[in-house]
């Protein structure tokens, strides 16, 4: 509010779809499974910098694009549970660790997995000049086959809260 701390960031750009009645070429990428322990360097996901080179008008991504729980596509090591030492110990560990989370609490850690993804250097960049239509899949809503476990860690309710903050759509 009092503007201290306030930084402005570079403008941006990118296309949005054509009209419904209008014929014309685009150019697309598809991905899914992008882990954050799998990036290929501290800047981020190398694809993306060969999407860019081909001048795509836009990205669908298909799910699994974050990952809350670790070993399938590892969660940064800063997020993981206190006294946590490797990453097979990871998903057991996030579980619990969500089980004794208020409501609050799950939603700040789960902020933090969208945080660190698409802050990355390469993905903020690409992310600054070409359209993105997600998918919410598993990983973005709860963690890896959540709807087949019975389990509800985390709620139903705030995986839909956090998956809308992250990715805000409206109706068309």
């Amino acid at each position: 509010a009092s503007g201290k701390g306030e930084r402005i960031g570079p403008t941006r750009f990118f296309k949005t779809a054509p009209p419904q009645d209008e014929l014309c070429n685009v150019r697309f990428a598809v991905i899914t499974g992008q882990g954050y322990q799998t990036r290929d360097s501290d800047r981020g996901h190398h694809a993306y910098l060969a999407m860019d080179e081909l001048g795509i008008d836009f990205i669908a991504l298909t799910g699994d694009t974050v990952y809350y729980d670790g070993p399938a596509g590892g969660i940064p090591k800063s997020l993981w549970p206190p006294d946590v030492e490797s990453p097979r110990e990871v998903h057991r560990a996030v579980l619990k660790m969500l089980r004794d989370m208020t409501d609050h609490e799950a939603v700040l850690w789960l902020r933090k997995h969208w945080h660190a993804m698409y802050a990355l250097p390469i993905q903020r960049e690409f992310f600054g000049k070409c359209a993105g239509y997600w998918e919410v899949d598993d990983h973005e809503y709860r963690y890896n086959d959540c709807d087949n476990t019975g389990d509800k860690l985390p709620s139903a309710r705030l995986g839909q809260k956090n998956f809308r903050e992250q990715l805000p759509v409206t109706d068309p």
